[in-house]
């Protein structure tokens, strides 16, 4: 169901949550609202958005190297930061009609194999990420691969690969 258009009855709902996915919603605020609309007065959202790229090397990384290479497709899906600082997700939620907003950072640290650990599992799991890959060159494709080893380094411990991801976690009711 699209989040921008419930088709859902009026004040049915106790609670409601959305991880990652507001950020990726045309207008964010009318998205909570259509949410609001739906939940009892009072009742409760939660939410979930990445924070700014300096707070989530686990993306930027191999983002950055990526980007170094080729340019947006055209077309291309909009970017996971436009609620990224507090204020932003907070002014969002309130223009929604939600109250007694709370937002904390919660950072997740991914540790994996390897470098080539990372790269698969980024070609596996982030859409977007894949679909850049698949219009490089096979020699660019290498060339990228080299390019995160080397960007990778600073966050080598032992040999494994440690990223951290942060989202902005945020919280309140519903107005009446």
């Amino acid at each position: 169901m699209d989040a921008q258009d419930l088709a859902l009855g009026d004040r049915k709902f106790d609670a409601a949550s959305c991880a990652c996915g507001l950020m990726f919603c045309a207008d964010p605020a009318s998205t909570v609202s259509q949410v609001r609309r739906v939940l009892r007065p009072g009742g409760r959202l939660a939410v979930a958005v990445w924070d700014g790229p300096a707070h989530c090397p686990y993306f930027t990384l191999i983002g950055g190297v990526l980007q170094d290479l080729l340019p947006p497709a055209p077309g291309a899906a909009p970017s996971g930061w436009p609620l990224a600082s507090p204020a932003e997700i907070e002014g969002v939620l309130a223009r929604g009609g939600i109250s007694e907003i709370a937002v904390e950072r919660c950072s997740l640290t991914f540790e994996l194999e390897s470098v080539d650990h990372y790269w698969n599992v980024m070609m596996q799991f982030a859409a977007g990420i894949a679909q850049k890959v698949a219009r490089l060159p096979p020699d660019a494709v290498e060339r990228a691969r080299e390019a995160l080893r080397r960007a990778a380094q600073p966050h080598l411990q032992a040999g494994r690969l440690r990223l951290t991801a942060t989202a902005l976690c945020a919280s309140g009711r519903a107005v009446a």
